[in-house]
């Protein structure tokens, strides 16, 4: 999540809560080791809790939601130059999440 997605969501929960608690809340967060975040090309920095495992993330084109993708792809590694060594990689997949495909199917069928 964006810090102005938890914003609004923790505002429902704290009225008078201001978006510098939510800053000061993910760096100590991010400090202990809990969250981490999650850069991808394009989009604002998100947050998400520490996962224990590797995985990747999905951008939808059109809400900018990011979803986690729990697969990954084998030999990634063998796409670096020969004498290369990949320590870690990130990869994002953009498109279209299914809620906003079914609006587009539902949006194209009352169009027709």
């Amino acid at each position: 999540m964006t810090p102005a997605e938890i914003w609004t969501v923790a505002r429902s929960l704290s009225p008078g809560l201001g978006i510098a608690t939510v800053y000061r809340a993910l760096r100590i967060l991010i400090d202990m080791g809990a969250v981490e975040v999650v850069e991808i090309p394009g989009a604002p920095p998100h947050y998400e809790r520490k996962h224990p495992h590797h995985h990747h993330h999905f951008l939808c084109d059109d809400c900018q939601r990011v979803f986690e993708v729990e697969a990954c792809t084998s030999g990634i590694d063998q796409l670096a130059p020969a004498g290369y060594t990949v320590k870690r990689h990130s990869l994002t997949l953009y498109g279209t999440c299914a809620e906003c495909a079914a609006k587009k199917a539902t949006t194209n069928v009352v169009a027709a």
